[in-house]
């Protein structure tokens, strides 16, 4: 997480017609039936023979930032930023 100090250094490093946004993603994702993280406490994927995992792998908000830097637009997980947002 990123906290209000680390935000104000990132923006006022941004041009001045820059559009900021954060958001939550993981690439890993999510198991579909419980919603409890693909990865264990070291950030990895378990290991998984018959493939389950990936069956029933579901990305989390990668679209969302993928779309953002893309047009400029956030959606879903992703919300700009505005300095009155972290004041």
């Amino acid at each position: 997480m990123l906290g209000t100090e680390l935000l104000k250094q990132i923006w006022s490093s941004l041009k001045s017609d820059a559009r900021f946004a954060v958001g939550v993603t993981s690439a890993l994702g999510f198991h579909s039936t419980n919603g409890m993280p693909l990865a264990n406490d070291d950030g990895f994927a378990p290991e998984d023979e018959d493939n389950k995992a990936l069956r029933t792998w579901r990305p989390f908000g990668v679209r969302d930032a993928l779309f953002f830097i893309v047009t400029g637009h956030a959606m879903g997980s992703v919300k700009l930023v505005k300095p009155e947002d972290i004041q």
